[in-house]
């Protein structure tokens, strides 16, 4: 296991993550797994999880990408999602037509009277999925 330790921790974790986003890109998920699993799970930032999500959504793995982001909200060290991590969340429903989106829906009403404020894209992108589903 991966423990982030000393004074270089963050960058260190940078650097884990954009190897993860690399292989996740070349379509090896089996090692950006691998070394997503490796990293203790209280070193994880939601860039971390946003890598990991995005790769799973954007390569068709649609149920691992819906998967990981609910452990993100409920695992014990629970990351606050982003904007990013909540579009990677919407991809991954639109390809599943999933009714997980409800997860995903109250992630983003939160988002958007809370302090955080969505980008036009993911809104609209959000609003594109109720409409398809019939939320």
């Amino acid at each position: 296991m991966l423990r982030l330790e000393g004074s270089n921790a963050e960058e260190d974790l940078m650097v884990i993550n954009a190897l993860i986003g690399m292989y996740a890109k070349c379509k090896e998920m089996k090692i950006a797994q691998a070394m997503f699993e490796d990293i203790d799970r209280r070193d994880r930032n939601v860039v971390t999880w946003i890598v990991m999500i995005g790769g799973h959504a954007q390569h068709g793995d649609a149920n691992d990408a819906l998967e990981l982001f609910s452990a993100m909200l409920k695992n014990e060290y629970s990351v606050f999602p982003n904007a990013y991590s909540i579009s990677c969340a919407l991809v991954a429903c639109t390809r599943l037509s999933s009714l997980r989106i409800v997860e995903v829906h109250k992630q983003i009403i939160g988002l958007r009277f809370g302090t955080l404020r969505l980008s036009r894209r993911v809104t609209q992108k959000h609003q594109q999925l109720v409409l398809q589903i019939g939320f």
